[in-house]
């Protein structure tokens, strides 16, 4: 059902932004049910995820269930998820270099070096220098290049 959503939102809006958090590592959840979560995630290509680990609270049915994954192996699998969320955020942001996109300009990265950081209304996250300041501002920019986690833009 899931994955009719989100082609019925991406026939309507081809560019839409999806994003998805993702708990991983809920009790019982065996090797064959996380890699399966990781090649749905890896498929759907969400433009941002959250993954966070399952957290054992005290007083709740899943405290008391068995299965508990291993602290270790949360961890690692955590941080494969991540992964699965970087090369998507990376790809739908490479899907926009060349094109303009509307970003509010919200903090100086590097005060007094003019690189300002901000968010496309599509979520995102870009830089660009500038001699002016920027933060609050609301302009349209093209995107350029991939760094990291973000996007050079041209003002």
């Amino acid at each position: 059902d899931f994955s009719e959503a989100l082609d019925r939102v991406r026939s309507c809006v081809p560019d839409a932004a999806i994003t998805t958090d993702v708990i991983v590592g809920f009790p019982g959840e065996t090797d064959g049910e996380f890699a399966e979560s990781v090649a749905y995630c890896d498929s759907a290509g969400f433009a941002r995820m959250h993954v966070f680990p399952y957290s054992r609270r005290p007083g709740t049915p899943a405290a008391q269930m068995q299965g508990q994954v291993p602290a270790t192996v949360l961890r690692s699998r955590v941080e494969a998820m991540q992964e699965v969320g970087r090369r998507n955020r990376s790809a739908y942001a490479s899907s926009w270099l060349g094109r303009t996109a509307r970003v509010l300009w919200e903090e100086e990265v590097s005060p007094g070096g003019g690189v300002y950081a901000g968010n496309t209304d599509n979520y995102i996250q870009v830089l660009c220098s500038s001699d002016v300041p920027l933060q609050n501002v609301l302009e349209d920019v093209v995107l350029e290049r991939c760094e990291a986690d973000r996007v050079w833009v041209r003002r």
